[in-house]
């Protein structure tokens, strides 16, 4: 059984391949576990993290990372969000894509309404 033991409130669950690649890295000079470690180091110097999930899909393990980063906000699924509010797609009104290739400018309206330093940029990347 390949199993992780030693990722606690996920010892039953989590398999070595559901991690992303650079978490098995075997080697721990990887440029790509060295990158998600240095920003991981950084995240400890903020007032708060704000993730896209909620409390009743991972509250086990929100409430571990909480024991790191007490000011935890969880703002998702914003996936779904974006899907409940756009219109039903019609044949005279194609639906917007939310692909990550595609640009959404739909907002830009809006914000340039908005006063100048009002308003907070939050990016999740590009997945």
């Amino acid at each position: 059984m390949d199993r992780l033991a030693n990722v606690e409130g996920m010892e039953h669950i989590l398999r070595l391949r559901d991690l992303p690649s650079f978490c098995r890295a075997s080697d721990l000079a990887d440029s790509g576990l060295q990158l998600v470690m240095t920003e991981t180091q950084k995240a400890t110097r903020a007032d708060g993290l704000i993730l896209n999930t909620f409390e009743d899909l991972e509250g086990s393990t929100l409430a571990l990372i909480r024991k790191h980063f007490p000011q935890l906000y969880t703002i998702g699924p914003l996936h779904a969000n974006f899907k409940s509010r756009m219109p039903k797609q019609t044949t005279s009104s194609p639906r917007s894509s939310n692909s990550l290739w595609q640009e959404d400018r739909s907002c830009m309206v809006w914000l340039d309404a908005q006063p100048q330093k009002s308003v907070i940029y939050v990016s999740f990347g590009s997945m």
